[in-house]
């Protein structure tokens, strides 16, 4: 049981944090430039790129849904 809940919450939080990167790519991706250089050299395109950003996160959110349908409908 904790299996389940931990990959539901996994996929909540793609789909959900992939939700709020679709509205404001740049601004969501800014709240995260804290931390080491290399994390924030990795940070930098998402920031500069809104439609690179939305892109990616189109995906991200697919993976959640895709974690969700296999975790409902394939038992």
């Amino acid at each position: 049981m904790l299996r389940k809940r931990l990959i539901d919450l996994v996929a909540i939080g793609l789909i959900g944090d992939g939700i709020v990167a679709l509205i404001a790519p740049s601004k969501h991706s800014a709240l995260w430039t804290g931390g080491p250089e290399f994390y924030r050299k990795l940070n930098r395109p998402f920031i500069e790129r809104p439609m690179f950003t939305r892109a990616f996160v189109t995906v991200q959110i697919a993976v959640g849904l895709w974690i969700t349908l296999k975790q409902y409908f394939d038992e």
